[in-house]
């Protein structure tokens, strides 16, 4: 097949990228084909911290990142543009659409695997602490906060192509490519007790926030030669949607503008959201959950179709369904109980544009203006190309 491993550095390049840093990297391969799924990011990551009294460490330090997110955590948004279509992907939160998929199609054993131990993927919060933090060398056993290598597959539209031909995107068709991350917040990434510059376990103790950077921050793709063949491509299209629900009856009338086959959404205290104590990432249980509605308009047959479920497990059931054919998840009643995984979807039966169709979504819960929740919704977009 005639393989080429390609690696690009950033076109912005700095030899350390903090939070709210851009990275753009720029893709050209002339007469040759992008391989499906090939497209990986790869650095260090090293953990530091304004350390007082000068006796605590990273190492001791008690922060963690979300298990099933692992290195994904460090970007905030995700954009890619083919020079000759434009922008066709803008996922913003987009550890938390990871963190989805991750719910939805892993298991905490699946984490062993040798890719996503690559991603410091792990099976629970408490490896993860350990894994951020650095490797330490035996025997000397160096302190932890040194430099932690990573490689993720970031779950971008070029990570998941299809055609009816060799899934492979040729240069003739796209023309350069650009892939522009912004990176996430150091709030966003850590949580814990001593991610917010004060350590509640033992008070009179302050320690500095935990902040992270990068090095060595490369993109990594490959490429074969150009067969002149061209087929048409289809890749998601993720569109991010953000909204607040707080009462016991809630209407939420969303109009996204993309042609989508499903959505999925998740929850989480708003009090909650942005304290460093707490995981940002978190999928949390709505509270007394009685029922649910979703609601759209068909457009072939002009007529409302409506999903009116108030059983947890099936509102569960379609979450899963709308992001995986398997039942191989997250989805256990343990995590239930702990709030861990909790979310909602749907599939479509068909292909529904939604930019010409609201959607609107139902519920009654026990939400209440004193503690509102924020929804965050990824509808699943398609685009062919």
């Amino acid at each position: 097949m005639n393989i080429i491993y390609h690696e690009v550095d950033c076109e912005n390049y700095r030899e350390t990228y903090v939070q709210n840093n851009m990275l753009d990297f720029v893709l050209n391969y002339p007469g040759r084909k992008l391989i499906n799924s090939s497209i990986r990011i790869s650095g260090d990551v090293e953990l530091t911290s304004a350390l007082t009294p000068a006796s605590i460490t990273v190492k001791d330090m008690n922060v963690f990142i979300d298990p099933q997110v692992g290195a994904h955590a460090f970007i905030d948004t995700a954009t890619t543009t083919l020079m000759k279509f434009g922008q066709v992907e803008n996922i913003v939160d987009y550890p938390r659409y990871v963190k989805v998929r991750a719910i939805s199609r892993l298991s905490p054993l699946d984490t062993f695997q040798a890719d996503k131990v690559a991603e410091l993927r792990c099976p629970n919060q408490t490896v993860a602490g350990q894994v951020i933090k650095g490797v330490a060398v035996r025997p000397t056993n160096a302190p932890a906060g040194a430099a932690q290598n990573f490689s993720i597959k970031p779950d971008i539209c070029l990570n998941s192509m299809a055609s009816q031909g060799d899934n492979r995107l040729s240069f003739r068709k796209s023309g350069g490519i650009r892939l522009t991350i912004r990176l996430a917040q150091n709030r966003n990434v850590f949580f814990g007790p001593d991610a917010t510059g004060l350590d509640v376990a033992t008070p009179p103790n302050p320690v500095g926030q935990v902040s992270y950077k990068l090095k060595n921050v490369r993109l990594h793709f490959e490429t074969n030669p150009d067969d002149n063949k061209d087929s048409p491509i289809v890749m998601p299209n993720i569109v991010n949607i953000k909204t607040s629900v707080a009462s016991t009856f809630a209407n939420l009338s969303l109009a996204v503008p993309a042609t989508c086959r499903g959505f999925v959404g998740t929850f989480i205290r708003q009090s909650e959201e942005k304290l460093s104590t707490y995981n940002s990432l978190a999928c949390q249980n709505v509270p007394s959950l009685r029922k649910i509605s979703y609601l759209y308009n068909n457009a072939t047959t002009n007529a409302q179709i409506t999903y009116q479920i108030t059983d947890i497990q099936e509102v569960l059931n379609r979450f899963t369904e709308a992001m995986s054919s398997s039942y191989h998840n997250m989805m256990s009643l343990q995590n239930q109980w702990h709030e861990k995984t909790f979310a909602i979807g749907l599939q479509f039966p068909s292909l529904m544009d939604l930019s010409k169709n609201k959607f609107n979504i139902q519920m009654s819960s026990s939400i209440s203006s004193g503690e509102p929740y924020s929804v965050n919704l990824f509808f699943l977009g398609v685009m062919t190309i």
